[in-house]
């Protein structure tokens, strides 16, 4: 059975329902374009497929889409050359005669303006002469679910500057929790900026022990202060307890290396603990929010590297102390180089590898 968000905000002059299998795919699709140019990412666009109900308050549902790839001829934006448009209008076609109809168009946004554009508009007024329509709008994060938007009319064109419905994420977890993620969100909590990605909790740092005497040692302490006489010893036995307090002197020693060793190997003020996984089609990356290197660190970088083109994704301290990323690869071998900076003159580099 199909699941779907539904947005029907007042402020929209229609319901709008959407599979939530066609968020996975659209979701997917916007990652991709996003992490294939550096820094801006590239924009990715399509038709958006379903039915209308009409009524005093029509319902659009949005059922799947179908990604019309442009050559990127003017930059990364979604914007149709006149081949690009051929395509559109032969795809448009070939929609149109499905059991889904056309109900309108979705792009992400990468630009400084969030609004809809001239081109958006000559894009609708000329292929969708039907209403109602609607319009989604996605704006990709590298450090964040991306968040969404309906424009939609029940009538009339769409206008330069007109309003957008309530923004929401676009990820299919936060619009349909499960049962156990609704349960953990009742429980009372510190909530982290909607900033992060992931926000796992800082477990409380364990009150550090007392210095202690090695068990070894203070046996061997005790067993030789049993071997002493009460009262002054006579000069015959200088030459063994001299011998006793150098053998002391070496196992002290040598317990003390053990315990250096052993703290040494458990506090690396210099290991990020930098791992990437796969989860779905995305990878998530992730570090020790923990390590002193984190804690101490004000901003830092995260270079992703596909081969030809290295990607910078710059972290403050809150996304540092998230302690993971989330990016959907475009290729098969990817190379996260994680950057902190814990003093203006210091920085700490860490590198980890995925591949298949």
């Amino acid at each position: 059975m199909s699941e779907y968000f539904v947005q029907d905000a007042p402020d929209l002059p229609v319901a709008i329902h959407v599979n939530l299998d066609a968020v996975d795919r659209i979701g997917q699709e916007v990652m991709s374009g996003f992490g294939k140019v550096p820094r801006r990412g590239a924009e990715v666009g399509g038709i958006l497929l379903g039915s209308v109900d009409d009524g005093d308050r029509p319902v659009v549902r949005i059922e799947d889409f179908k990604p019309i790839p442009v050559e990127y001829r003017f930059g990364p934006s979604w914007l149709l050359s006149d081949g690009d448009e051929a395509h559109f209008v032969e795809a448009l076609g070939q929609a149109s005669a499905g059991e889904s109809r056309p109900v309108g168009l979705v792009r992400s946004n990468t630009r400084p303006d969030p609004n809809l554009t001239t081109d958006d508009i000559a894009l609708l007024d000329r292929y969708f002469p039907e209403r109602p329509l609607v319009m989604l709008m996605i704006r990709p994060f590298a450090t964040r679910p991306s968040v969404a938007a309906f424009y939609a009319r029940a009538d009339g064109s769409f206008e330069p500057g007109m309003a957008a419905g309530p923004e929401f994420p676009f990820r299919r977890r936060a619009l349909k929790p499960t049962e156990e993620e609704t349960h953990v969100a009742a429980i009372p909590r510190h909530e982290s900026p909607p900033l992060q990605e992931t926000s796992p909790a800082t477990a409380p740092e364990p009150a550090e022990a007392p210095h202690e005497t090695a068990p070894v040692a203070s046996a061997a302490i005790e067993r030789i202060a049993a071997m002493l006489p009460a009262e002054r010893p006579s000069a015959w036995i200088w030459v063994p307890l001299s011998f006793i307090f150098l053998l002391l002197g070496v196992l002290l020693g040598f317990q003390a290396a053990v315990d250096f060793r052993g703290a040494a190997a458990t506090t690396n003020p210099y290991d990020l603990k930098l791992t990437v996984a796969k989860s779905g089609d995305n990878l998530t990356v992730k570090w020790d929010h923990a390590a002193p290197a984190i804690r101490a660190a004000q901003r830092g970088t995260l270079y992703i590297d596909e081969g030809a083109q290295e990607r910078p994704v710059e972290l403050g301290s809150t996304e540092l102390t998230s302690g993971s990323v989330v990016y959907s690869p475009s290729s098969k071998r990817v190379e996260f180089r994680l950057q902190v900076f814990p003093s203006d003159n210091a920085s700490l580099i860490q590198t980890v590898e995925w591949g298949q």
